[in-house]
């Protein structure tokens, strides 16, 4: 019994741990995946905008939808939309990239189904100056309260 408790106390003892090379292919793989996910972030806020804007126009679609029940005619803006309590935020009426006021054009009830009467930016604005995807989208409200992307 002896001979045996001499020969474990004569092998060292290994204590677990990393290496330096194992700690720098971690720090390298963290590093890949970091530079292939950060280009993607402002993708994806741009993405996030797009939807809130969407969203915003359909909220403002439906509440056009009550104004000309009640009224039988269309807002002369979308300032009413908020007088009238049809929306109760007014954050609701401004593109949230630019600030600005969504652009509206009044429409005439019968007015065809694709017609644009509301939108991020002016429909003939160039496509430079749209809010979305560095300027190249814009969100528009058709007659029918469908909200498309447009290019």
């Amino acid at each position: 019994m002896s001979a045996l408790l001499k020969r474990m106390q004569r092998r060292p003892t290994r204590r677990a741990a990393f290496t330096l090379i194992e700690l720098l292919v971690v720090i390298a793989i963290i590093a890949i995946l970091a530079a292939t996910t950060l280009p993607m972030i402002p993708a994806v806020n741009d993405q996030a905008r797009i939807s809130a804007c969407e969203s915003r126009l359909q909220q403002i679609g439906v509440a056009l939808r009550l104004y000309a029940e009640d009224y039988h005619d269309m807002p002369p803006n979308l300032e009413a939309l908020y007088a009238g309590r049809y929306v109760d935020q007014h954050a609701l009426l401004q593109c949230d990239k630019t600030g600005e006021a969504y652009y509206y054009q009044a429409a005439p009830l019968t007015a065809e189904r694709g017609r644009i009467i509301a939108a991020c930016v002016e429909p003939g604005r160039a496509s430079g100056l749209r809010p979305h995807r560095h300027g190249t989208v814009a969100v528009q409200l058709h007659a029918d309260g469908t909200a498309t992307l447009s290019p």
